[in-house]
């Protein structure tokens, strides 16, 4: 409250003050005054009466003394209130304060403006003020005092009187007594209540910690064996993966071989014409009607049969554009070309031969064994080359002697081209192109990418691995139908293993199938469980195992 607004708001109260000091100073007298006034005097016959009006002015003062002491009570009590719900408060102003006591006046006095807020204060302590006054003059004059003969009482009313007033404590006491029981009983049910509430909680918690034990312990045993098969799905994946990469690389290094030979075979295509591959082919012809004519001669027929056998390569373009060979030449062609392929392996083997007994033969001079080698087979090679050029001197100059020989087989030639036209290739091996496009099967070539497939969609079908986050009916339905799938996968691959056999029938009529692992059919018995009865050591020696106790 602050001290600023104070003057301004109590105006009556600083015209209260000296009424308050007028009130205090009669009271004052008036005590001092009965103690030393002769007709107040204790005698053992005397004792004060209060006439009705004392006796009014009395419980007047009392009641404008009461309304004064709420309204300032209800007051302060509404400041304080205010004051605890906010704490930064530091006061109230003068009007906050006239409107908490003009609200407590209209409770005590009834409706009244806010401007005469302060009249009804003032009023009490006016007629507070006459009570007073009136009963300090009473006190005064000595009107209240009426002398009294001690009649007395005989000592058993006495007693009986003091024993009546101890009966009547002793009764409140023995009241509040039972009062006090009545309450210590209702809390002792109430805690009994709460404590009964408190088992059943308890009891509750107990049974949820051990349902999320169970529920933990599940968990934890369903990811171990989820981890374990992750960790074996993983080994399995690299594994294969292992396998794939040796695969590729081989199949890129075959690619390349293939590649590195087509680049040479072009190169060597495009060096020769037409005629002369012609030339080449019916040359071929000529030296298998006079072989011993080509045995006398010093290397030409392996050159020859090299040649041929390059020449074949490119034979099936010229033939499509309309030159034509009959089938005695299209063997010989033939024939030539599994020569120069005995000839081309024979050579290598050589070479690899040469280069491996000089390797073991000088292992000290061999310091740094990449270049070493590499200097043999440059070496190896530049002496093949020469050896090469050599030969197809002396070849070409046998096929220019030769040439004469083979006028009859051109004229043969044209004159089936003119009965015949263009002679088309037949349903034979006849070269690379021929034999690729006969080894290539329809049918196995389906079977194979069958078998990718189903290998692709192995991995799939091994393990179901249920989705947690799904209901638990969901997940047997998923489980249902992954079974479903499974079994037709298992199906299909019944039914690729049924049409393979068949394919190796019809391929390969009376042979027995081939087994890749050379593996047994035979299968294995499972082992029969032996008998376990309630007693024996068997059952005992499973339950210590297990740890479970019998």
């Amino acid at each position: 409250m602050s001290s600023t607004g104070f003057p301004e708001l109590f105006p009556p109260v600083r015209l209260a003050l000296p009424l308050i000091t007028d009130i205090d100073s009669p009271i004052i007298e008036s005590w001092k005054d009965s103690g030393s006034h002769p007709k107040l005097e204790a005698t053992p016959h005397s004792v004060l009466l209060c006439p009705l009006t004392a006796n009014d002015d009395i419980q007047s003062a009392i009641h404008h003394l009461e309304k004064l002491a709420s309204i300032l009570h209800d007051t302060c009590g509404i400041a304080s209130v205010q004051i605890n719900i906010n704490p930064e408060l530091d006061g109230f102003d003068s009007t906050r304060i006239k409107e908490m006591i003009h609200g407590e006046v209209e409770k005590v006095n009834g409706s009244i403006t806010l401007e005469k807020t302060f009249e009804p204060i003032s009023k009490y302590l006016w007629t507070l003020r006459e009570n007073l006054n009136n009963i300090s003059t009473a006190l005064e004059n000595g009107t209240m005092e009426i002398d009294l003969k001690d009649k007395g009482f005989p000592p058993v009313l006495e007693r009986a009187h003091l024993r009546k007033q101890a009966a009547a404590e002793a009764e409140g006491l023995r009241w509040q007594l039972e009062k006090k029981d009545m309450e210590i009983l209702e809390l002792k049910k109430t805690i009994k209540s709460r404590l009964d509430d408190i088992s059943n909680y308890k009891l509750r918690l107990d049974m949820a910690e051990a349902r999320i034990e169970s529920a933990g312990k599940q968990d934890n045993v369903k990811v171990q064996h989820l981890e374990a098969k992750i960790e074996q799905l993983v080994a399995d994946n690299k594994k294969k993966q292992i396998e794939f990469d040796e695969t590729m690389d081989a199949l890129q290094k075959e690619l390349k071989d293939c590649e590195r030979e087509n680049a040479e075979l072009k190169q060597i295509a495009k060096n020769f014409s037409r005629k002369t591959l012609l030339d080449i082919a019916l040359l071929a012809a000529g030296l298998k009607l006079n072989s011993k004519k080509m045995e006398d001669m010093n290397g030409i027929e392996e050159v020859i049969d090299v040649l041929a056998g390059r020449s074949v390569r490119v034979l099936p373009n010229l033939l499509r554009v309309g030159e034509t060979v009959d089938a005695a030449d299209q063997g010989v062609i033939i024939g030539a070309w599994l020569k120069w392929k005995e000839y081309r392996d024979s050579v290598r083997q050589k070479n690899i031969q040469r280069i491996e007994s000089r390797a073991a033969t000088s292992p000290v001079q061999a310091t740094p064994i990449g270049l070493a080698l590499g200097r043999e087979e440059a070496a190896l090679l530049e002496q093949q080359l020469a050896e090469s050029r050599d030969a197809l001197r002396r070849a070409t100059l046998e096929i220019i002697s030769l040439k004469a020989s083979a006028h009859f087989i051109c004229a043969e030639l044209s004159m089936a081209q003119n009965r015949n036209g263009v002679i088309r290739l037949p349903d034979m091996v006849c070269g690379p192109e021929t034999l690729k496009g006969k080894e290539n099967d329809a049918a196995l070539e389906a079977i194979s990418k069958e078998v990718e497939q189903l290998k692709r969609d192995e991995l799939k079908y091994m393990v179901f691995i249920p989705n947690p986050s799904r209901p638990r009916h969901l997940q047997e339905q998923d489980r249902a139908r992954f079974e479903k799938e499974r079994e037709a996968y298992n199906y299909q691959v019944s039914r690729l293993r049924t049409r393979l056999h068949q394919y190796w029938k019809e391929t390969c009529p009376g042979q027995p199938f081939p087994n890749l692992f050379g593996l047994s059919t035979v299968k294995k018995e499972p082992a029969k469980v032996r008998d376990v009865r309630y007693g024996s050591e068997a059952f005992k020696d499973i339950c210590n195992r297990w740890g479970v106790k019998a």
